[in-house]
């Protein structure tokens, strides 16, 4: 292979690296992954609706943590049960989708570094835990306001 060719290969995110970036860092590197592999192979109008759908997806994963605090506990069970099987969900679909967007180029494409993949889930997963974090102290917030609690 020349040098010609190894600039035409684009440079992606292995199904593997995706799908272990998903489960630690969220649905932040979920969208982060898969947004950074269409944009590898040129696919702009895919990148723009991923990043679209990954914001209405961190939204609905923050209003979910919001009322796992604020439901009282019989009410909260599913809730529960589908916060702790989220990251599977996640490793699960963007492994599919990372293992499609390869599947269908013609060449084989450059895997980016698994130490660059780390360090992306790394960064992800405190951005998806600062915005847990905002979600819980919003919802609390909420919580004081409607008990009565007066300082």
């Amino acid at each position: 292979m020349n040098a010609a060719d190894a600039n035409r290969r684009p440079a992606m995110t292995s199904p593997a690296q995706a799908a272990i970036g998903a489960l630690f860092g969220g649905s932040i590197a979920l969208v982060c992954f898969v947004r950074s592999n269409y944009v590898a192979i040129g696919d702009t109008a895919a990148a723009r609706r991923t990043l679209a759908i990954g914001i209405l997806l961190v939204l609905a994963c923050n209003v979910a943590f919001a009322l796992g605090i604020l439901l009282p506990t019989p009410a909260r069970v599913f809730l529960d049960l589908s916060i702790a099987a989220t990251p599977f969900a996640f490793m699960i679909a963007s492994y599919e989708i990372v293992r499609r967007q390869i599947a269908s180029l013609d060449v084989k494409p450059m895997i980016r570094s698994n130490l660059r993949a780390f360090a992306i889930a790394a960064l992800c997963m405190l951005a998806s835990a600062a915005c847990a974090l905002v979600s819980i102290i919003v919802a609390l917030v909420a919580l004081f306001a409607n008990s009565g609690f007066r300082t």
